[in-house]
C-alpha cells in the first residue's frame, strides 16, 4: 500500500500545495483522494481501507480513522460515514450507506491517531474500490485523484478504444471541491485519435458541476465509431477545465466488465 497514494505524480503534488484550511475535507493537511463509485442497479461499489500507518511506523501501534463522502453526478454531497480502524485493521464501506441510488464519486480521507511529525504539505489516502454488478462480476480500482481547491486545467488524458469487441463507457469528473463556482466550472473535450494522433472525431463544451460526475457511452456520443474502428486503430482523450483522470467502464460481450482509469 502506497503511502501518499496520489503524491508520486507531480501534477498532483501541484494540486495540492495551495489546500484551503477551512475546507471540511482536509483534517492536519489529510487531503481525501476521490474515485468514481456507484450504487445504482447495475454496480455495487465497495471501499476497503487498510490502517497503513502501522506498516509505516509499526513503533506508534495507532488506530486510524476512516472517513468516506459521497458526491452524486450533481455534485451534491449525500452524506459522510467514518469507521476506527485499529493497529493493522481494515474496513470495507459499501456505497449503500448513502443511499438506494446513486452514481458518481467517493472521497476517502484516513487519518492516524497519531499524525507522524514530519510529513508532505499534503498527503492523499491509498484504497481500493470493489465493483460488482448484479451478475456477479466483480472488478477493482484504485484511488485515484485528491480533491482540489483551486482551477486547474488538464492535460489531455488517454486511452486506447476497442469498440468491436466490447462496448465502453466514459465517466469524467470534476476535480474542484471548493466553494468558489466560478473557480470550480469544467468544460472538456472528447476526442477520437487515430493512430498518428490525428483527430479525426469531437466533442466539445461539454461541462461538469462542481463535484460532480459526468457519463457516457462511446457508441452514442460518436454515431461514426464503427466506421473508423473499422479503418484504423483509435484512441480517445478528454482534456479541459478542472477535470479529473476519466475512467472507462468497459463491457465484453459474455457480461464481463472492466473498470480504469486514462493514463
Amino acid at each position: 500500500m502506497e503511502l501518499l497514494g496520489i503524491m508520486g505524480r507531480p501534477e498532483a503534488v501541484a494540486g495540492l500545495v495551495n489546500m484551503p484550511h477551512a475546507s471540511p475535507y482536509v483534517v492536519n493537511g489529510f487531503v481525501p483522494t476521490v474515485t468514481f463509485a456507484a450504487h445504482d442497479g447495475e454496480f455495487e461499489s465497495t471501499a476497503c481501507v487498510y490502517n497503513y500507518f502501522s506498516d509505516l511506523f509499526p513503533e506508534r501501534r495507532s488506530g486510524a480513522t476512516a472517513h468516506v463522502w459521497a458526491f452524486d453526478a450533481t455534485g451534491e454531497c449525500l452524506g459522510h460515514v467514518s469507521d476506527r480502524l485499529p493497529f493493522q485493521g481494515q474496513t470495507r464501506i459499501g456505497c449503500e450507506r448513502f443511499g438506494k441510488h446513486f452514481f458518481g464519486a467517493i472521497a476517502v480521507s484516513l487519518i492516524p491517531d497519531e499524525p507522524p511529525e514530519k510529513r508532505p504539505a499534503g498527503v492523499g489516502t491509498g484504497y481500493y474500490v470493489q465493483y460488482r454488478d448484479g451478475a456477479g462480476h466483480i472488478d477493482h480500482s484504485h484511488e485515484w485523484d485528491p480533491m482540489r481547491f483551486k482551477p486547474m486545467q488538464s492535460v489531455p488524458w488517454l486511452c486506447v478504444v476497442r469498440p468491436r469487441l466490447a462496448s465502453t463507457r466514459l465517466v469524467v469528473l470534476n476535480s474542484y471541491f471548493g466553494d468558489d463556482p466560478a473557480a470550480g466550472r469544467s468544460l472538456f473535450a472528447i476526442r477520437l485519435r487515430n493512430h498518428r494522433g490525428e483527430i479525426v472525431a469531437s466533442h466539445d463544451s461539454l461541462s461538469i458541476p462542481i463535484r460532480g460526475c459526468w457519463k457516457g457511452d462511446l457508441a452514442e456520443i460518436f454515431s461514426e465509431l464503427p466506421r473508423l474502428a473499422d479503418q484504423e486503430p483509435l484512441a480517445v482523450d478528454v482534456s479541459g477545465e478542472n477535470v479529473m483522470g476519466p475512467f472507462t467502464v468497459t463491457r465484453g460481450p459474455g457480461g464481463d466488465f472492466n473498470v480504469h482509469h486514462f493514463c
